[in-house]
């Protein structure tokens, strides 16, 4: 495709581009993001040069360079970029433009990314309260802009707040898009992992249980969360509980997602930790 736009319109014809910059996205896609980041500036100069750097494309291919920079590892690079990007936007765009807000969203991310969650709570709650206004409560994008919000607010240190905010998303979530779409599944399993975080493991268990009704018991992401859930049973005070859960769970993580996973690994450590923290207060009581 690349080849022929080069042959039939030249390499200044925006259609290529546009080419090359769906190249570059493709690169990213398929799990590259060095190259893809390499390639979107090669273009940006190109689009910038060509058409402008007001030109939507050249601004698309702004906000395309900071998610390949953060993914590349350069949380902070992408969280400048970001605010670089911005002030263009806010410039050319307006404050309100979809393209504006979506960027914002990624200065949210990126900052918490880069290490200041409190930071990324504050432009994530300003980002909210523009969606709400610009798109209404009930908007796709409304709803991201609160799972946000709810992640870098626990992540800033307050698990039960995010808890309680994905508890509300949770019911606006199921009124607005069905109880088997995607974003469903993702604020249930967020929600019973702040629950768990804020030493809440019978409601976050409860919460994994549908969503261990909706979409099975073998899915990679659950297991994950039912063994934070488990340890954190321990943090409550359920030393056996958590054991318990968690020597139940082993054997099926070995099984689906093998003995030398990362969640796997972990999981063993982390029963065999309080095992051992099991034996040492059994052994003090008997003293």
């Amino acid at each position: 495709m690349l080849a022929e736009q080069l042959r039939v319109r030249g390499p200044g014809h925006r259609d290529t581009l546009i080419a090359r910059s769906n190249v570059a996205r493709w690169l990213g896609l398929a799990g590259d993001p060095a190259a893809a980041a390499a390639a979107t500036r090669a273009v940006l100069a190109d689009q910038t040069r060509i058409l402008g750097p007001g030109h939507a494309d050249t601004l698309t291919s702004c906000h395309n360079l900071i998610d390949w920079t953060g993914q590349t590892g350069d949380a902070a690079g992408a969280a400048s970029a970001a605010r670089d990007l911005l002030g263009d936007q806010l410039r050319i765009l307006g404050a309100d433009d979809p393209v504006t807000l979506a960027t914002r969203g990624a200065l949210a991310h990126w900052t918490g990314t880069a290490g200041d969650p409190a930071g990324a709570a504050v432009i994530a709650e300003r980002v909210l309260a523009d969606r709400v206004r610009v798109c209404g409560p009930d908007h796709p994008d409304t709803l991201s802009s609160r799972q946000s919000l709810a992640h870098w607010t626990g992540r800033a240190g307050n698990p039960g707040a995010a808890a309680a905010a994905l508890r509300e998303l949770l019911a606006d979530r199921l009124r607005v898009l069905g109880p088997d779409h995607p974003d469903v599944a993702t604020t249930r399993y967020n929600l019973a992992h702040w629950l768990g975080a804020a030493a809440d493991p019978a409601d976050a268990g409860t919460v994994l249980a549908e969503q261990l009704r909706v979409l099975g018991p073998d899915r990679p992401r659950i297991f994950t969360i039912l063994a934070n859930v488990a340890t954190s049973r321990a943090d409550a005070g359920d030393l056996t509980g958590a054991i318990t859960a968690l020597a139940e769970l082993l054997p099926r993580m070995t099984e689906v997602l093998g003995a030398g996973h990362a969640d796997t690994v972990t999981t063993g450590h982390n029963l065999a930790y309080l095992r051992r923290k099991a034996g040492a207060a059994a052994a003090g009581e008997q003293q």
